[in-house]
């Protein structure tokens, strides 16, 4: 097998990251799907680069985003 299963349990205000090519649709479902099995867990998709990810929309799910010396 090519492919590794891996077991995510995301926390309230996690942030997932998935391939920048992800469709939408099926980010749709995946969140459909976590809210379904953790309807009181709040999460964020990131497709894509996790550096893309406004201040706004970190501080949203509880995270805060440092300054960067990049």
């Amino acid at each position: 097998m090519k492919n590794n299963v891996n077991l995510i349990i995301p926390k309230d205000g996690a942030i997932l990251s998935v391939p920048d090519d992800t469709p939408t649709e099926a980010l749709k479902e995946l969140s459909e799907q976590l809210h379904a099995i953790w309807p009181d867990r709040r999460f964020l998709m990131v497709a894509g680069d996790i550096k893309n990810v406004s201040e706004a929309d970190m501080n949203a799910a509880g995270w805060y985003k440092r300054a960067s010396n990049e």
